[in-house]
């Protein structure tokens, strides 16, 4: 469905009144015949359109946590900073150094560049193990979405290939043009 649209309106970008035709006739044969449809790869493919849709979210979705966590480690960071700056001068020894074991144990734990963060270990596991294999997923997915869009173009045109070589082969002879173009086209 979706898929369809998007193959029907890059195609006719290439030969608009050729695609229009065959989908003008596909679609006459849908309403008014019938669809002749294999259910196990339409089941196939809204499955794997499905799944696609799924993968997406969660892509998305662990984004929004990134960016969450990112947020938190700069909070964190906002907080430690200004702990540090109003307490540091305090009269209190124990209460100076509570606060630079704070900022110190805040930058353990926030500082992005630091290599054994954990805001950086983090950062790497998620890309490593979930952010980079759905990526690659999505990516090969496209590619499937494209040959699933060939592969319905080709079966629209082969089935108005078919159907108009069944009306020559009716209405003409064998040497007959028309039926040697249908035949030609099929």
């Amino acid at each position: 469905p979706a898929f369809r649209l998007q193959c029907l309106l890059r195609e006719r970008s290439k030969d608009p009144v050729k695609t229009m035709r065959t989908e003008w006739k596909a679609m006459k044969d849908r309403w008014f015949k019938g669809e002749s449809m294999d259910p196990v790869y339409e089941g196939v493919v809204r499955d794997f359109c499905a799944f696609d849709d799924t993968l997406s979210n969660v892509h998305n979705h662990v984004q929004a946590y990134m960016k969450g966590v990112e947020q938190l480690a700069k909070g964190m960071t906002t907080l430690a900073d200004g702990m540090h700056g109003v307490l540091s001068h305090a009269d209190e020894s124990q209460i100076t150094s509570d606060s630079c074991k704070f900022k110190e144990a805040s930058n353990q734990i926030t500082r992005p560049d630091a290599p054994h963060s954990a805001i950086a270990k983090l950062n790497r596991d998620m890309t490593f193990n979930i952010i980079t294999p759905i990526q690659s997923h999505l990516a090969n997915n496209r590619q499937l979405k494209t040959s699933l869009e060939i592969r319905q173009r080709r079966l629209v045109e082969l089935q108005a290939a078919k159907k108009a070589f069944e009306d020559a082969k009716r209405k003409h002879s064998e040497r007959d043009a028309g039926f040697m173009q249908a035949k030609h086209t099929l």
